[in-house]
């Protein structure tokens, strides 16, 4: 075996076979190149391998996917061996390559190679080379790129590979020289003749002073060489399958859903011919609304009514909007939580400002009396109440009358801000146009 800086030591040169194996996702632009340089060595014979375009999935996916592209490199192997009987047969192994190195070595006991070069390997350090060493004719040159995050990624994502490409096996029978290169940044003229080319034409191995002066690797890089992410990303797997196939669903959200009801109080201009706004009814003078606040019913959580907002919008005849008025009208003070009776509200619309108060009835049936006390302050957050999935829980009611006091034509709708779970989410009606001359 060769160390650091000594040649072979043989007087007569045998014939060489070198065969090059890329990594995935690529064809393998840098093979000619290699190919001419090392062939300007008398009795060297390089041949590049190509086993297809390995897409990310299966290099990523443990079972199967991987196995058709390393039967491929080892027939190869194999011919190259059976077609040269009177030469050694030598690899140069990047990437994905240097993962189906080990493995037929690992795997065919009747396989031997001269020489073996990787770059940017994603070997496991744990690879047993003591178990094949007596099938190599040289110690293994490991060129590892110190700005190579690949292998650490591989290792981490996936199962299978290690990050020997990026900090080296540190074993006996491999020779690791580090270099300030990525991935993919071996496969240039002068590196193949300063490092490899004197070790195919002499046996000498050119050492790289790199390593002791690279920076240390950043602390994200280092937490990424010891985690396993693949083992997260197969939980992520095995929890999206089973949603797809039904057996598992994540519990429902709990929302709000709310509707408005608007009629005409007083009946509508012109009563042979409605007036008409964006293709909608304008309601003369006043409107009646009745708006209904009800739980999705998709969760179970209760939700949590903060805060209703009429939304008055004074709009130009031509519909033009002119500013945007909002006031909070109070939430019922109901005790406990669900509906218990049907609030009433008188909405009065001015041009430049909107109020709020509401109206209770003494008797069933009685008239509807106005409380001069209780106009309300949108200053004052009212208190809220709460909308369950059961029985008359399940919805919170509102009723009441839309008033103009000024002319002009007014867009009302009503927003409503509610929380689920610490959630907050809000909601907004549909539309009355009113109308006051």
């Amino acid at each position: 075996m060769e160390t650091e800086g000594h040649a072979e030591g043989v007087t007569a040169r045998q014939k060489e076979v070198v065969l090059l194996i890329h990594g995935i996702r690529t064809f393998a632009g840098w093979q000619p190149m290699v190919k001419r340089v090392l062939e300007e060595i008398p009795g060297t014979k390089v041949i590049p391998i190509k086993y297809g375009y390995l897409d990310a999935f299966r290099f990523w996916f443990p079972f199967l996917t991987r196995q058709a592209a390393i039967d491929d490199i080892r027939r190869e192997i194999q011919i190259a061996g059976a077609a040269n009987p009177d030469a050694h047969i030598s690899i140069i192994a990047h990437s994905f390559g240097t993962y189906a190195i080990a493995r037929i070595m690992s795997d065919n006991p009747n396989i031997k190679l001269h020489r073996v070069i990787l770059l940017g390997a994603i070997i496991k350090r744990s690879f047993r080379w003591d178990n094949v060493r007596g099938r190599l004719g040289t110690d293994v040159l490991n060129d590892y790129g110190t700005r190579d995050i690949w292998p650490v990624l591989a290792k981490c994502l996936s199962w299978g590979y290690g990050d020997t490409g990026r900090h080296g096996f540190g074993k006996y029978g491999v020779i690791d020289r580090g270099h300030d290169y990525a991935h993919g940044d071996f496969f240039n003229e002068e590196f193949v003749r300063r490092y490899w080319k004197p070790w195919f034409e002499n046996g000498v191995d050119v050492p790289s002073r790199w390593a002791e002066k690279a920076p240390p690797p950043s602390w994200l890089l280092s937490i990424l060489s010891v985690l396993p992410l693949h083992w997260a990303i197969c939980v992520l797997l095995i929890f999206a399958v089973a949603w797809c196939a039904g057996i598992l669903r994540l519990p429902a959200m709990s929302t709000l859903t709310a509707s408005a009801e608007f009629e005409p109080a007083i009946p509508v201009l012109h009563a042979d011919k409605p007036l008409l706004f964006d293709g909608r009814t304008v309601f003369a003078d006043q409107a009646n609304f009745d708006v209904v606040l009800a739980h999705s019913q998709r969760g179970n959580s209760p939700v949590r009514i903060r805060r209703i907002q009429p939304i008055c919008n004074p709009l130009e005849p031509s519909g033009q909007q002119v500013r945007d008025l909002a006031y909070e009208i109070d939430i019922a003070r109901l005790p406990g939580f669900g509906i218990v009776k049907v609030r009433r509200y008188i909405i009065d619309l001015w041009r430049d400002r909107i109020a709020a108060s509401w109206v209770r009835f003494r008797d069933p049936g009685d008239v509807i009396e106005l409380s001069p006390t209780n106009l309300l302050d949108s200053r004052v957050q009212s208190e809220g109440v709460t909308v369950t999935t059961r029985g008359d829980d399940a919805h919170y009611q509102f009723k009441g009358l839309i008033a103009p006091r000024e002319p002009g034509l007014y867009r009302v709708s009503f927003v409503v801000t509610y929380d689920v779970a610490g959630k907050v989410g809000s909601i907004e009606t549909n539309a009355v146009y009113v109308y006051k001359k």
